[in-house]
């Protein structure tokens, strides 16, 4: 039950049987040429495109309008309000807080600023 599809119907895993699922793109789908290992001149004819002079203004533009700009968009990033939360959601900070809130109800001022001083330092430090 545990071996391989391949091996319980009597395929071993480098005949062209058991690799032929992998070697199909879906149907409908054609494989794009992997262009590392494909002449440039094929690969130009392939992409639609002159390997010397490239594409042409009125190509460029469809492509353009077609695809759309040629741009990555940038990741979101992190607010300073996200990391001010999750500076002080640790567990550490938690009792911190606890033990800052304690000592001021029990009117050990000292020991609260202290605590309340380790606080803002782990804050701003992490």
């Amino acid at each position: 039950m545990g071996e391989p599809t391949a091996a319980r119907n009597g395929l071993s895993h480098d005949s062209p049987e058991a690799t032929a699922d992998l070697d199909e793109p879906p149907s409908g789908l054609r494989r794009p040429p992997i262009p590392h290992c494909t002449d440039a001149n094929e690969l130009a004819r392939v992409l639609d495109t002159h390997p010397k002079n490239g594409l042409s203004l009125d190509e460029a533009a469809a492509r353009l309008e077609r695809d759309g700009p040629n741009k990555v968009e940038a990741a979101k990033g992190t607010s300073a309000w996200q990391i001010f939360l999750r500076q002080i959601s640790n567990s550490l900070t938690v009792v911190l807080v606890l033990v800052m809130i304690l000592s001021f109800c029990i009117d050990d001022y000292i020991e609260g600023s202290v605590v309340a001083a380790v606080i803002l330092f782990n804050i701003v430090v992490g």
